[in-house]
């Protein structure tokens, strides 16, 4: 089993639990303590550094930090008695954990989508039903919260809220913010796939709006998600407020087009659920929504490269590779193999502190949408059936030029003549 980001050394790894042991402390009664900000330093190391199986990062994190604040692992502990300690630690927070209910409001929410999802233990209420005590108890606690945290919400931006649709996902977690962060991933993989057929076509747009200009996609969690316990009632006095400029008009559908809509969406959603590379296809879902619902459209030109780059191949995997599988995806691959390249000088130029001073992050958000979604198509629909994602990958190097290809084929045929020959001549077996 991996434990550690192959990025991490042993020895990497054993220096920083020598810090870690050095800092620890026992009392008479065997409880321990750590020296403050020096172990927190290490604990961050460590967060960075473990790749153990959990459902989230909050698991992971707290299975880290019981084991170091743990008396039963000693103080001289070796590297062995540290990862047995960390896994132990995990599995009592996974069998203690808790169901919860997690609301989000949610605006333009598609007729197409099953009213009930479930995905991965989430069970994701799309359209439930306003007339149980629960749906009215985790109602009003939220307009009374909207009310108390009155400098987060202004008239306009609680009209909106009040408008969406309120989403319900039961979860089990270790904590709230656990079973957020669980909710969140699995409502975001079918709203990712969602703005994924609505956004089919969509290359560029122009807008100019005093509040600021709206996000790529149209299906938007607002502001104002909050965790409950089963009967309603909110596990404590907190809501997640994302950035929010307000949502873009509700669009109308022909009873064909929402056919079509429903259609497509249920081929990507069973895609993705049933991929050979399942948990990057949903993990891309989610990636695609969170990019292209932000309003910070820099930002969002940011997140759809960071999609971009997990699908299009692994960690060490060269721009100019991943440029040449994104173009592959297309007809015109020369205009696309330019346009990845614009993105990537774009997308180094302002990480590096040298942006082109210009106002064109709505232009770059299209432009990396338009180079990215047709590429995340194929990634989930994996039509050739390949076996794994490397061989996606492989696939995508295959020059589009088809004489480079017949060339590269009489090679290989030329090589196969030389193995049988090889073969008879020793009297083997082809």
């Amino acid at each position: 089993m991996v434990f550690w980001r192959k990025e991490f050394g042993n020895d990497d790894i054993e220096f920083a639990l020598e810090k870690l042991r050095a800092a620890r402390n026992f009392d008479r009664d065997g409880k321990v303590s750590l020296s403050v900000g020096f172990a927190d330093y290490w604990q961050s190391y460590l967060d960075s550094a473990a790749a153990f199986d959990a459902p989230t990062d909050i698991v992971r994190h707290k299975a880290l930090q019981r084991a170091l604040f743990s008396s039963d692992l000693v103080a001289d502990f070796t590297h062995k008695d540290f990862r047995a300690q960390v896994l132990k630690a995990r599995n009592a927070l996974l069998c203690d954990q808790k169901d919860f209910r997690v609301a989000f409001p949610v605006w333009n929410l598609p007729t197409f989508i099953p009213k009930m999802v479930k995905l991965d233990g989430a069970n994701i209420s799309f359209f439930p039903s306003k007339n149980t005590a629960t749906y009215k108890q985790i109602a009003s606690v939220r307009k009374e919260q909207r009310r108390d945290y009155d400098s987060f919400f202004d008239d306009e931006k609680r009209q909106e809220i009040e408008s969406c649709d309120l989403v319900l996902v039961r979860v089990s977690g270790i904590n709230s913010a656990d079973a957020y962060e669980r909710a969140y991933s699995a409502l975001s993989a079918v709203l990712g796939t969602a703005n994924l057929v609505l956004n089919y076509g969509q290359g560029w747009r122009f807008s100019s709006r005093e509040r600021g200009k709206l996000p790529v996609s149209s299906v938007l969690i607002a502001p104002h998600s909050t965790t409950h316990h089963l009967d309603g009632s909110i596990t404590h006095d907190g809501l997640w407020h994302d950035e929010w400029v307000g949502g873009p008009e509700p669009r109308s559908h022909s009873v064909e087009q929402l056919t079509i809509l429903s259609k497509n969406f249920n081929v990507f959603w069973n895609a993705a659920k049933s991929s050979k590379w399942r948990r990057r296809s949903l993990d891309a879902l989610s990636r695609y929504h969170s990019a292209f619902a932000l309003p910070n459209l820099e930002q969002s030109f940011f997140e759809g490269w960071r999609l971009f780059e997990a699908i299009s191949g692994g960690r060490d995997t060269p721009y100019f590779k991943r440029i040449q599988r994104g173009a592959n995806v297309f007809e015109q691959e020369r205009e696309l193999r330019l346009l990845g390249n614009h993105l990537v000088t774009r997308r180094n130029l302002i990480s590096h502190g040298h942006a082109i001073r210009r106002d064109d992050s709505e232009d770059l958000a299209f432009q990396m949408h338009r180079f990215t979604a047709p590429l995340l198509e194929k990634f989930l629909l994996n039509g050739f059936k390949f076996c794994s994602v490397e061989e996606f990958w492989e696939f995508l190097d295959v020059p589009g030029d088809p004489s480079v290809r017949r060339a590269e084929l009489v090679k290989i045929e030329r090589r196969r003549h030389l193995l049988e020959c090889a073969a008879r001549f020793r009297g083997q077996d082809t």
